[in-house]
């Protein structure tokens, strides 16, 4: 299984990170965090020839930040986006998309999709008139070989039986043309890790599905859950830094006024499974007894646990020790079909760890403690019962 930075804000970590400490495999590019003509400038040649772009038409009509420097985005097209008017364009659109994606030598071409809060009647039909069949045609017509990634967007009821997943599976796995499934999973959780196991178990069962039929699957904006998903065999799974990279939310390709605060930040432990708060680090220091065998080692553990670091949600550091220890623990992931018993003993680990913590008196706040963990273990079993 591979990974794939999910770029955005700050995206420099993501390339440093790779360039200098070797996480991942490659970059998941993201035009509304970076211009059309640096592109180039930013990321080196054999960077991008491992790397693809989201081309990010999930909002056709809002060309949000450094969208507005890709002529090809459809909002730039039009002066005011609308279905029967960009149907005019969609095949011009779709040859300078192709074309553009070509010219950086990236290693995948990606079909965009659109983004419905509520899905309308006609909707695949829609999907095929304005992205998928132009941008088939284009890639003949301009002799393209590399291989067609199309963009899938899951919603909670694409994972539960019933005509909605079975519609979307079969028109994702409708054209011969398509090489693989750039997959975002949206949900609507409030907790920063997913505690829901059947909505876990329907996640893996889609990938599954998506594998049984031949075709590579990139989980995009995935986060500590991207480690559950091996089990069902994803081509890749993404990291990213800040959380709105970690799940997919449609709102960060809205334009709006710039405001909100910084979260706290985050201390990640591949032992633990969990991100933990800084202000934890404290009790755990004076109250647990070798405390820092709790954290993985890296290049950057040792400033991240130092009280007399200046720790916010805005240092680099944080984000390449994520990379490093995630990027460690795919490597080690055994074969396929011993992936299962591989991760329920590393969240029955992760879950004695905590219990030492609760011994040791220090007491963790709900998206730092452990509760996401047995959700793991019914959504694992869940899916070894029925994996399809």
């Amino acid at each position: 299984m591979l990974i794939y930075h999910q770029c955005g804000h700050n995206f420099v970590w993501n390339t440093q990170s790779f360039i200098e400490d070797g996480a991942g495999d490659g970059l998941i590019i993201s035009p509304v965090n970076i211009e059309a003509d640096r592109i180039e400038a930013r990321i080196p040649p054999e960077l991008l020839s491992a790397s693809w772009i989201d081309p990010q038409f999930y909002l056709p009509g809002d060309s949000k930040s450094k969208l507005v420097t890709y002529p090809f985005f459809p909002a730039n097209v039009l002066d005011g986006f609308s279905t029967a008017d960009y149907l005019d364009h969609a095949f011009e659109v779709a040859k300078e998309c192709l074309t553009f994606q070509n010219n950086l030598g990236l290693k995948y071409f990606v079909i965009p999709t659109r983004y419905f809060k509520d899905l309308p009647d006609g909707y695949f039909e829609q999907l095929d008139s304005l992205f998928l069949e132009p941008f088939i045609r284009a890639k003949y017509e301009l002799g393209l070989s590399k291989p067609l990634l199309q963009t899938v967007i899951a919603k909670p009821i694409h994972l539960e039986p019933g005509t909605p997943r079975d519609e979307l599976l079969s028109w994702a796995t409708s054209y011969a043309e398509i090489s693989g499934i750039y997959l975002m999973f949206e949900n609507n959780f409030y907790s920063k890790q997913i505690k829901d196991p059947v909505y876990l178990a329907g996640t893996l069962r889609f990938v599954r599905a998506l594998r049984l039929n031949d075709l590579e699957v990139h989980v995009g904006y995935s986060g500590l859950e991207g480690l559950l998903l091996s089990v069902a065999d994803p081509t890749s799974v993404s990291v990213g830094s800040y959380e709105n990279l970690r799940s997919f939310d449609i709102s960060r390709l809205v334009t709006r006024e710039p405001g909100g605060q910084s979260p706290r930040p985050r201390v990640f432990s591949g032992r633990l499974l969990q991100w933990i708060e800084d202000t934890y680090l404290g009790p755990l220091r004076e109250l647990m007894p070798d405390w820092e065998n709790l954290f993985d080692d890296s290049q950057y553990k040792e400033y991240l646990l130092n009280p007399d670091s200046s720790l916010n949600s805005q240092r680099a550091e944080l984000y390449k020790h994520y990379f490093i220890l995630f990027s460690k623990q795919v490597a080690v992931l055994p074969a396929v079909q011993d992936r299962a018993v591989y991760i329920k003993e590393l969240v029955m680990n992760a879950m004695a760890l905590f219990e030492q913590i609760e011994a040791s008196g220090v007491f963790l706040d709900p998206n730092s403690e452990r509760s996401h963990l047995p959700a793991w273990i019914n959504a694992l079993a869940m899916y070894q019962r029925q994996p399809e």
